[in-house]
């Protein structure tokens, strides 16, 4: 099921670029590009996440998959920084001409045009091409901090009235949006720390630096197993395996949480 869901999307992804390329030469190419076969070079997709987060795992997933359909090498190039804007201006920069994809998340299509001030790219920059996946969020914690659920954080919050770090990806970013929902309908007490990436707040958690991040599966699950790290619930209303055999969903909880969160990654073009 997961081998063919990803050969559609790769199918999907290169019929859209296929077409965007056709639009761009009819637009304004020679009379040769219009004849080359696409591709006829090297790709590459922007991912403005910091290596080893779930989108990039994501983006390069993609990329071998791509690579092997168009024969052509497909490079991920990591532009991470100011919650996905850096990342995300540089590819709406690009020549438009099909060779340079963007992976397109919450944070840099829907959060940051709405929160963001002097923003230097516009979703009118980008056109879709496939819809990547849709990404849980996991509430990951420091291997020795003595709670092992929400629940447990909640009381902590609520009747000790302590708090806890919660290291995200940036101010606004998809990380401190789930962790102000948890906090408003759960009761909890959150100092929100800004990291350049998932990657590095999930290092600072292994590192006891801070004592709460939001995950991926993909980028907790190894952690998980081998100790470095444990998973105190999911934003997904069922558990997941290999990230919480012990942690339960958030849902369902005795607050009555709705705090449903799922990140859903896009494959976009310069337009």
């Amino acid at each position: 099921m997961i081998k063919s869901t990803r050969t559609t999307i790769l199918n999907k992804t290169i019929a859209a670029m296929k077409k965007l390329c056709l639009v761009c030469a009819l637009i304004g190419s020679s009379v040769n590009a219009m004849a080359d076969e696409y591709p006829n070079r090297p790709l590459t997709i922007i991912a403005a996440f910091s290596a080893g987060s779930g989108t990039d795992t994501a983006a390069r997933l993609l990329a071998e998959g791509l690579s092997k359909q168009l024969k052509q090498p497909v490079v991920v190039e990591n532009r991470p920084g100011a919650n996905t804007m850096i990342g995300t201006t540089y590819a709406s920069k690009a020549n438009p001409d099909g060779y340079t994809l963007a992976m397109i998340f919450v944070d840099n299509m829907l959060i940051n045009p709405a929160i963001m001030k002097n923003i230097k790219y516009s979703s009118s920059d980008l056109d879709p091409v496939a819809i990547v996946g849709q990404i849980p969020l996991v509430v990951l914690a420091a291997p020795d901090l003595p709670y092992d659920s929400l629940q447990q954080l909640r009381d902590a919050s609520m009747k000790e009235g302590k708090s806890f770090n919660f290291g995200t990806w940036g101010h606004g970013s998809v990380a401190h949006v789930f962790g102000a929902m948890l906090a408003n309908e759960g009761g909890f007490n959150f100092n929100y720390i800004p990291f350049p990436g998932s990657a590095p707040s999930i290092n600072a958690v292994m590192g006891g630096h801070v004592d709460l991040a939001v995950a991926t599966p993909a980028s907790s699950a190894s952690l998980i197993a081998r100790g470095k790290a444990k998973a105190l619930g999911v934003s997904f209303p069922t558990r997941i395996p290999r990230v919480t055999q012990r942690a339960y969903p958030h849902r369902g909880r005795p607050w009555k949480s709705k705090c449903d969160a799922m990140a859903w990654s896009r494959s976009a073009s310069r337009r």
